[in-house]
């Protein structure tokens, strides 16, 4: 790397980890709120049955538990970093996954140890130009990924394991298996994601007739807002999907 002497420490936007880590407390302490409201009003404030009752709830309410996995993401992407050195890599980042939820894993690696830099991007509608790049680093304790809706400087780090492996980004004939993207799975995942498409946009297309009837029958118009508002996600998300790819 160019500037031999002195690692390069590069971090993910923070911003976004306070923003989940926000949600997920809100969600939390509405969960929470509503187990103590509905273990019953009438018991004491300090009632340890309805504590443990309360405690159960937030427990298996999915709105806390899906609270609680937005605040540990929020925190993983506050302590998330790479350090590139001479001697390799120190990564705390999200292993890369299709399916599953990307964990967090903290790794030292020599050079020998990464195999290569893979440029990926899949259909993200939220991402600039309706496509969300990646960098996959392939390495001997896994792949790492490094989205650039993450890592702001995720070319950046592209680049210098780059000039460190010798090897260009997109040379992957040091990996012994196959490439994110050509896999027999990924071809069936692209499939999925377009017949899903296929149904939300139906979906979302046959809600609007029956709102219609709803109202020709007598429904408030004021009360067919949110499905008005589920028809309009159902079909933008099913036009997305529709195009769904990976390269």
């Amino acid at each position: 790397m160019s500037d031999a002497a002195t690692p390069a420490t590069f971090r993910p936007y923070q911003s976004k980890g306070w923003l989940l880590s926000l949600v997920g407390m809100g969600m939390l302490l509405v969960a929470i709120f509503l187990a103590w409201v509905f273990t019953g009003a009438e018991k004491q404030p300090f009632d340890l049955a309805r504590a443990i009752a309360a405690t159960i709830w937030v427990i298996i309410d999915p709105l806390g538990l899906v609270g609680l996995w937005f605040l540990s993401v929020g925190i993983g992407i506050w302590q998330a970093y790479v350090t590139i050195s001479d001697d390799g890599l120190q990564i705390y980042g999200h292993q890369f996954s299709m399916w599953s939820l990307r964990r967090m894993r903290r790794t030292k690696l020599a050079w020998s140890e990464v195999a290569g830099v893979q440029p990926f991007s899949v259909t993200n509608m939220y991402a600039p130009g309706g496509r969300q790049q990646e960098y996959i680093v392939y390495t001997s304790e896994g792949k790492f990924v490094f989205p650039e809706m993450l890592w702001p400087d995720a070319q950046q780090i592209a680049e210098q394991i780059s000039q460190n492996t010798g090897k260009a980004i997109g040379d992957l004939s040091a990996i012994a298996e196959p490439a994110v993207g050509s896999r027999p799975s990924d071809r069936r995942t692209i499939r999925l994601m377009h017949g899903i498409g296929w149904f939300a946009l139906a979906a979302g297309l046959i809600f609007l007739p029956l709102s219609v009837l709803a109202i020709v029958g007598g429904s408030p118009v004021g009360s067919m807002a949110p499905v008005w508002m589920m028809s309009a996600i159902l079909i933008i998300a099913g036009i997305s999907l529709r195009h769904f790819s990976m390269t």
